[in-house]
């Protein structure tokens, strides 16, 4: 069940790059690329300044998106899930766009896989600027990777797997499907996953992601550039790549009972979370989501070093992404179920590895959120903003075009940080971000 469609050889060349000209930019003290994000979401401490070789490699600016979508169609909204620009103005040069029970339930999936109108629906909001590089589609999983045509020249060795670890690791129902592919240089995997549900079935979703991580079949190309010291656990597909990204319904949940969690939810008003000490109804709301995050499976399994070791998460200051009521669907689940609300829909990336030079501003996160305006299913989408630093092959030339938009989406940046901005450093457990 693969889908490659490479259509980079169809894609425009890159121009050449002034290679010379930025080390003379660099040499007379020009100004450094800064990425800064609002202390609100986030508030790391700022890195020290980069070595020049970091400072100077290629940024690619990537989304990415996982959403399960509940078995329906693509809905007439897929413009606010995929924007081409970033809040900051920079555009997109990376899509990796993560879905399950797109288009029709698990059940059918398993009979009829066919992603194409998702496909199309994605390729109709992105348009005729981003080409598709891989896809791969597993019963009601799908993942697609779609870059900039101005980049697409650098793409090359794009791969695809799967690993079922439904009924009998034999079924599709639930499993991971994964691309890889080389950015210059760089190797990049992006892995997208649907482990086992049910609020008890911890040990059996721990079981699902070390099978995937040990059995998705994909490595960099043959020849291609290695770093010098691995990952520890070199036998998984995390230890293998540069980049690592996985994403998906992960499916962990909430302990607690439904009572409590509904009661850590609740919206006040201003006067009412005044009345109980609070200095605001959002700081009530605040220290609600932190108490049900200090109870959430994923973050307790990753802390006790059993699942997504070396991997950071953004810090989630969101509402729980799963389990809205079929019928209110601005309300979580009010059927004789009473699923617990949780954050199943997750995004987690590897920093960067220690051998290589500033490895904590190898990838940046500059927003993790959900869209909370996209109802149509149960779940809520998940999106990430990320930087990825690359680098480019001898001989090879640095789009010029994502540049421009790079240093476009700097100056807003910059203009945000005189408003009350936070220089941004990438997660990573010195920060105290799991």
């Amino acid at each position: 069940e693969m889908c490659i469609r490479d259509r980079l050889a169809d894609a425009p060349a890159a121009p050449p790059a002034e290679m010379l000209a930025a080390l003379v930019r660099a040499a007379r003290g020009a100004p450094i690329e800064l990425r800064v994000l609002r202390t609100s979401l986030f508030a790391p401490l700022a890195p020290e300044p980069a070595p020049v070789e970091a400072r100077h490699a290629p940024l690619a600016r990537a989304c990415l998106v996982t959403w399960n979508m509940h078995g329906k169609e693509p809905p007439a909204a897929v413009p606010e899930l995929l924007r081409a620009r970033a809040p900051s103005g920079a555009r997109y040069d990376l899509f990796a766009i993560g879905s399950q029970e797109a288009e029709r339930s698990i059940e059918a999936s398993i009979l009829n896989s066919s992603k194409a109108r998702w496909e199309a629906a994605i390729e109709a909001t992105l348009g005729a600027e981003y080409v598709l590089v891989a896809s791969h589609r597993l019963a009601a999983m799908h993942l697609a990777i779609y870059a900039r045509a101005a980049l697409a020249p650098l793409i090359s060795g794009a791969r695809t797997a799967h690993v079922a670890t439904g009924f009998g690791n034999a079924l599709g129902n639930k499993g991971a499907v994964g691309v890889s592919l080389m950015l210059g240089e760089t190797s990049f995997c992006f892995i997208s996953c649907h482990l086992t549900a049910h609020q008890g079935a911890v040990r059996a979703r721990n079981a699902d992601f070390a099978r995937i991580d040990e059995s998705l079949e994909l490595w960099p190309p043959a020849g291609a550039p290695r770093a010098r010291v691995p990952r520890a656990g070199a036998g998984s597909v995390s230890a293998r790549f540069d980049r690592v990204f996985w994403l998906g319904d992960f499916n962990y949940r909430v302990h607690g009972n439904r009572a409590i969690v509904d009661r850590l939810l609740a919206r006040r008003e201003e006067a009412e979370a005044r009345a109980a000490g609070w200095a605001s109804a959002d700081e009530c709301a605040r220290e609600g989501l932190r108490v049900l995050l200090r109870n959430d499976q994923l973050t307790l399994q990753r802390r006790s070093g059993a699942v997504f070791r070396g991997l950071v998460e953004g810090e989630i200051s969101f509402r729980p992404t799963y389990k809205f009521d079929s019928k209110r669907r601005d309300v979580y689940d009010q059927s004789e179920k009473a699923r617990i609300p949780a954050w199943t829909d997750r995004i987690l990336f590897a920093p960067g590895r220690a051998t290589e030079p500033d490895p904590d501003t190898a990838v940046q996160l500059h927003a993790y959120d959900s869209i909370a305006s996209l109802t149509t299913s149960d779940h809520r989408p998940v999106v990430a903003d990320l930087s990825v630093r690359y680098e480019l092959g001898a001989g090879a030339a640095r789009p010029q075009a994502a540049d421009a938009d790079a240093k476009a989406g700097a100056d807003a940046d910059a203009a945000a940080a005189a408003d009350g901005c936070l220089l941004y450093t990438s997660p990573s457990p010195r920060d105290g971000l799991l």
